[in-house]
């Protein structure tokens, strides 16, 4: 009996002492992962205070650019080798050639202009793009290539278009849905630089950034606002005068 108390006692000393390595074990692992979390914790505080920075940096790397482009138009649709390598002294002659000469009262100032650098696809030239000495000059030469559209130049269609960012072009394209619902409309809508939406319903303009508040404000505004176009047709005359990028 005493051998076997015995036994017992040694295998619940062995036990005891088991349970103490493995608590102090236990503890040990609680400290490390209590010191793992706030190190993860303290690494992505870092993460998200970089990633705020590295998205305002990029946002003011594209305003720089955006800036730096300000003055640029980008024209499509010219053969390759007809600036007869002066590209500048071609684009201040084709504009008004294109334009109308009655429209501009002095020659156009280029300050620079050249081929893009991005390989055409297939046979298709490349875009002249030129920088426009005045910006009100730049600004009357995109209005009337809108008016005058479509443009033709030695029997090829030309076009004429602001010289963007791939970042505003992407900021641009988010509107196309509302732009074409506001053309059906007869609703006056434009881009202010670089990439502000504006719209005008009856004596009302307002500019918008995101897509999903000009929504809302013309759901609000205008009748029938997810109308097909059909529908649309059918309004009363009251309604489509309100409708007047």
């Amino acid at each position: 009996m005493d051998q076997r108390l015995g036994e017992l006692s040694s295998t619940l000393s062995n036990l005891s002492s088991a349970l103490t390595d493995m608590t102090a074990r236990v503890e040990e692992t609680e400290e490390a992962v209590q010191a793992h979390e706030g190190r993860i914790e303290s690494l992505e505080r870092l993460n998200a205070k970089m990633a705020a920075e590295t998205a305002l940096i990029q946002a003011k790397l594209e305003d720089l650019e955006s800036r730096s482009r300000r003055h640029n138009i980008r024209i499509m649709g010219i053969k390759e080798k007809l600036e007869n390598g002066k590209p500048s002294e071609f684009v201040s002659s084709l504009l008004p050639e294109l334009l109308g000469h009655d429209n501009f009262d002095k020659p156009i100032q280029i300050d620079m202009a050249h081929r893009s650098a991005r390989p055409a696809a297939g046979n298709r030239p490349r875009a002249i793009i030129a920088r426009l000495h005045h910006l009100q000059v730049k600004e009357l030469v995109l209005r009337l290539a809108r008016q005058k559209a479509p443009l033709r130049f030695k029997g090829d269609s030309v076009q004429i278009y602001p010289d963007l960012t791939s970042g505003t072009m992407k900021k641009r394209q988010d509107f196309n849905d509302l732009r074409n619902k506001c053309k059906e409309r007869n609703i006056r809508c434009s881009f202010k630089f670089p990439a502000k939406f504006i719209v005008t319903v009856g004596e009302e303009t307002k500019a918008f950034e995101m897509s999903s508040d000009a929504e809302k404000f013309l759901m609000t505004t205008v009748p029938n606002w997810k109308s097909t176009r059909e529908e649309q047709v059918r309004l009363p005359a009251r309604h489509l005068n309100l409708m007047q990028c």
